[in-house]
């Protein structure tokens, strides 16, 4: 049983994958609100969620939780003494006792977007950098998102006119996400799922205490930096490495 927020379900699916690669038993994932709910609700985030979940090799079935019995609270790491103290891999290995993010653990089909830089962020963090690396960006690139208002958001504060997209769902978001040449965003949903598909990615530090939790990640996640105020140097470091 897994609850929100978005991106931290995306990290809690890991789990289930490592699970049924040391048991061969797929899992039967549960959405519920206990330990920490959904921002736009229960019933929204598992309607999202759901053809993403179902895809998935591991996944035997997706339901919302309604009082059954379950063997693994997949937020039971949020009561950890780790919390806020060290990153997600530490964390996750030391509450479930089997390995996080060892193997890719979201497929989705192949997008057109394999020679793109994909941004992507939340609007929950502002990072304090220096947005003219937009402009610096070594080939093709574009803003994604479910959210218009995301968009906007972004615009103003970067001052950029980077091409965007809106998906039409968060199926499309992860496909896009899924499918990208290298991902660059903050601490959110989105870069949960880049982490998650594997991809070559970039996190940008918002200078609060959730950057530990992405902290020292380099050797949990293929390709992963986290960057300070001048992300273009971890980005041309990744390209150069894939």
């Amino acid at each position: 049983m897994g609850s929100g927020s978005l991106g931290d379900f995306i990290h809690q699916l890991s789990v289930v994958q490592e699970t049924f690669l040391n048991t061969g038993k797929k899992g039967r994932v549960y959405l519920s609100n206990q330990g920490y709910p959904f921002g736009f609700g229960l019933e929204r985030a598992f309607t999202d969620l759901k053809d993403v979940v179902e895809s998935q090799s591991y996944v035997e079935s997706f339901h919302l939780h309604a009082g059954e019995p379950v063997d693994i609270d997949l937020s039971s790491w949020r009561q950890s003494p780790l919390l806020y103290a060290s990153n997600w891999r530490t964390i996750f290995e030391n509450t479930f006792r089997v390995s996080w993010a060892l193997h890719k653990w979201l497929t989705l089909p192949e997008s057109e977007y394999g020679d793109v830089i994909v941004i992507g962020m939340s609007l929950r963090r502002v990072p304090p950098i220096d947005w003219g690396f937009l402009d610096r960006l070594p080939g093709p690139a574009l803003f994604v998102t479910d959210r218009q208002d995301e968009i906007d958001h972004w615009r103003s504060v970067s001052g950029s006119d980077l091409p965007a997209a809106v998906l039409p769902n968060l199926y499309e978001l992860h496909r896009v996400i899924h499918g990208s040449r290298i991902f660059v965003g903050n601490l959110s949903s989105p870069l949960a799922v880049a982490m998650a598909a594997h991809r070559p990615s970039v996190g940008l530090r918002s200078h609060s205490v959730d950057d530990v939790h992405l902290t020292g990640l380099e050797g949990a996640c293929p390709f992963f930096r986290l960057a300070d105020r001048e992300p273009i140097r971890e980005i041309e470091s990744l390209l150069q490495n894939t």
